[in-house]
């Protein structure tokens, strides 16, 4: 198993220096597509539930799997996503082994609304990606059955939410991110389960701040500015 960490310097717009004028010029300034998602509830071990926003070539949050139109959840009104996943909307996501997934875990209080959430799954759903923004518990909108916080270390979580991913697409050849908080226990199971956590393919540690991808995408580039991003493993 190989770990790399770069430590190279991160372009950045020469009119845009220092983390400050780099987090409010992302915060409040830059431009992002938005994406609408197509939510799946997942039950967990303990009673509770975890709420995964999906976007990818073949799935669109407007209509169903059979081309009607669909109609806005009303409960979901506060999120990023228009509607709930249906039993037939899997078959229109890519199931092939050249299929490549990333499964993309927010920062503190963050979700699929957050502009640099909003960023990263357009860049890559544009790139014919299957793209996931896995909530933590208390951050997707809704409030949570259980008394259980999420926190820097829970890659409990983090395991839970790759099983649960691995096992809808199982061909695809996952990546998994993670945002400021998200990264740490994706960086903690990394460490401490390797193989167990990432499958049969070894991992690969690519640790950047602040951007994550070469600026060939200007408003991609400003809307990560100064925030933290881990790219973690090859899932597979």
């Amino acid at each position: 198993m190989t770990a790399k960490i770069d430590l190279s310097p991160c372009p950045v717009p020469v009119w845009l220096p220092g983390g400050h004028a780099q987090t409010i010029y992302a915060a409040y300034f830059a431009r992002h597509h938005r994406i609408a998602f197509v939510r799946e509830r997942v039950d967990t071990p303990d009673g509770d539930f975890l709420d995964l926003d999906w976007t990818g070539p073949g799935l669109f949050a407007d209509r169903l799997a059979n081309g009607a139109s669909a109609v806005r959840d009303a409960h979901l009104n506060q999120t990023a996503a228009r509607r709930w996943m249906q039993d037939d909307d899997w078959s229109s996501l890519p199931q092939s082994a050249d299929t490549q997934a990333l499964i993309l875990f927010h920062g503190l209080e963050g979700s699929s609304r957050s502009h640099y959430a909003q960023a990263i799954a357009q860049y890559f759903r544009a790139r014919g990606w299957v793209v996931v923004v896995a909530h933590f518990r208390g951050c997707s909108g809704f409030p949570n059955r259980m008394a259980r916080a999420y926190y820097s270390g829970d890659s409990e979580e983090i395991a839970f939410c790759l099983d649960s991913v691995r096992s809808r697409l199982p061909n695809a050849r996952w990546y998994c991110a993670g945002v400021s908080l998200g990264a740490m226990p994706c960086l903690n199971i990394w460490a401490n389960r390797g193989p167990t956590a990432t499958g049969s393919l070894p991992a690969q540690l690519y640790q950047y701040p602040p951007t994550l991808w070469p600026a060939e995408s200007f408003f991609l580039t400003a809307a990560l500015a100064a925030e933290f991003i881990a790219v973690i493993f090859c899932v597979a």
